[in-house]
């Protein structure tokens, strides 16, 4: 049976394009949340391409964050992130999310007595939601110290796409802004990588190590971590979508 994107509903979108950061606590959030959201200091923070799930990155780092940005061209996926928000703030116990806050604490990214009722309601207090497409807008106004971009940065269709969308971004960085990212490319154009591609939530291009140097280069990046490690699949990863890239670039 072949797959279109009539056969799947809004809420079954967000939850292919977003639901891997549900229990349980895989290995792949884990290295995200080390690897991205730990550099993470007391500063200004973007969260572009946020989607349904930026609300969850946002945990590891809200207690160090002046103010907090999520933006997304899809108002769908912000209003979903603005519930699950809500929702989190209102429940005084989240079963759930027992694994990511012990994780969080051991790292020390959050106060030992921290727990998700309340890291929940600090990043509806410093937070903004903004409806903006990286891609086909201009570049935001305001200038952050930080821009974290979970599976969202390549979303485009060629190399010239990914230098304007690195173009924009170091717009948007202040002078001394750092560029915190995550890609997982896709091994084949199967059915539900057409759909994802179609819906904007994947690309065309399906960039690798080569096509984020040159764009990084050419908008004056300087690169700290390109990285894709193809040993074994990262736990927590589908299966066409196995070994993630970790970006991290700043202005030099």
């Amino acid at each position: 049976m072949t797959i279109t994107c009539a056969d799947i509903s809004p809420e079954e979108m967000i939850e292919l394009a977003f639901g891997y950061v549900q229990e349980p606590f895989s290995e792949k959030s884990r290295q995200i949340f080390t690897r991205l959201i730990a550099p993470i200091k007391n500063k200004t923070i973007l969260e572009l391409g946020c989607g349904a799930n930026g609300y969850f990155w946002a945990l590891g780092y809200v207690q160090r964050a002046q103010s907090i940005t999520f933006c997304d061209r899809s108002q769908l996926y912000l209003d979903c992130l603005k519930k699950n928000l809500n929702q989190l703030c209102k429940a005084k116990t989240i079963q759930s999310f027992s694994a990511v806050l012990s994780f969080l604490k051991n790292k020390k990214l959050v106060d030992a007595q921290a727990t998700i009722h309340e890291l929940a309601k600090q990043i509806l207090m410093k937070s903004e939601f903004v409806c903006y497409d990286f891609v086909c807008d201009k570049p935001l106004a305001n200038k952050y110290d930080y821009i974290v971009m979970v599976e969202s940065i390549a979303c485009v269709q060629d190399q010239d796409e990914l230098n304007l969308v690195l173009a924009k971004i170091n717009k948007m960085l202040n002078k001394t802004g750092t560029l915190n990212a995550i890609w997982t490319p896709y091994i084949e154009r199967n059915e539900l990588t057409k759909i994802l591609i179609k819906e904007k939530i994947d690309g065309q291009l399906n960039p690798n190590i080569s096509h984020f140097e040159k764009a990084l280069k050419k908008n004056g990046l300087r690169i700290v971590q390109l990285e894709q490690d193809k040993s074994a699949p990262l736990e927590g990863c589908p299966e066409n979508y196995p070994h993630p890239i970790f970006i991290i670039a700043e202005k030099p």
